[in-house]
């Protein structure tokens, strides 16, 4: 049951199923992961992956199986979380400015997020405008070198590393989420900005209240890791477009 389970989600098929199925089917993913996670530490390995499932792709190389941790590693810290397992099997993508799946940050005009938000840049930019406009008035906007820096750190390949430990130090109390309300939220929207060489608001929480409500589906006032990620990858993609200098060294591939 658990490999019918995997081949359905894998071959596309959750969207054909009703919300019964899909609970039933979703129940079966969560015991294939606790099934894979061989030594229970709540995470899978890529020896884990390949040790449970090679019998369902007979053709991987072991290649293909590190490689599933350079696509669906989100938060870059070597191992699969469930949420992140639940990613592999049903092919969810958080877009990405470079990489796999990577959706080139001056194309893109709306996104839909895995979490199921639904952005669209220019809306978004109006929630961002009082930050936008405090790199504008420091000079931040028109300066080719702050503009190198900045999408250095942003296509960096340690750039989901980097967030996944902002998101952890800032992870007081230790949930796995961060709040709103106990400036986790802002505490790790400032550590992501700062290591993209970017100075934290100066107007404080609530220049990016607004935003952090959009991503905040269930109004619980906290998000977990991967809706932390959307947000950010939302506030990277905005200060890419507003940016007002032209780098004659970037690639095409990033307009």
């Amino acid at each position: 049951t658990i490999h019918r389970a995997l081949f359905a989600a894998m071959s596309n098929e959750w969207g054909l199923l009703t919300e019964r199925e899909r609970t039933r089917l979703a129940g079966k993913i969560r015991k294939a992961f606790d099934n894979a996670d061989m030594n229970h530490d709540g995470f899978l390995e890529s020896w884990e992956l390949k040790r449970a499932f090679r019998h369902l792709l007979p053709d991987w190389k072991d290649s293909d199986w590190d490689d599933i941790l350079g696509c669906k590693d989100w938060n870059g810290d070597g191992k699969l979380t469930l949420s992140e397992f639940v990613d592999w099997v049903l092919d969810i993508n958080i877009p990405q400015i470079h990489g796999y799946k990577k959706v080139p940050p001056f194309k893109a005009r709306e996104i839909m997020y895995p979490s199921g938000v639904e952005v669209n840049i220019e809306d978004a930019r109006k929630l961002m405008s009082v930050y936008i406009e405090q790199l504008d008035e420091d000079g931040i906007l028109t300066d080719l070198t702050s503009y190198r820096l900045f999408r250095k750190k942003a296509k960096s390949r340690n750039y989901s590393r980097m967030l996944h430990q902002a998101f952890m130090e800032a992870d007081i109390g230790i949930l796995d989420q961060l709040e709103w309300n106990t400036q986790e939220c802002s505490v790790f929207l400032s550590a992501a900005l700062r290591n993209l060489s970017l100075p934290p608001p100066a107007g404080g929480d609530h220049v990016f209240s607004q935003l952090f409500h959009t991503f905040d589906l269930d109004y619980s006032h906290n998000m977990c890791e991967r809706e932390c990620l959307c947000m950010v990858d939302m506030v990277v993609r905005i200060i890419y477009q507003a940016f007002k200098v032209k780098d004659p060294e970037e690639s095409s591939d990033d307009e």
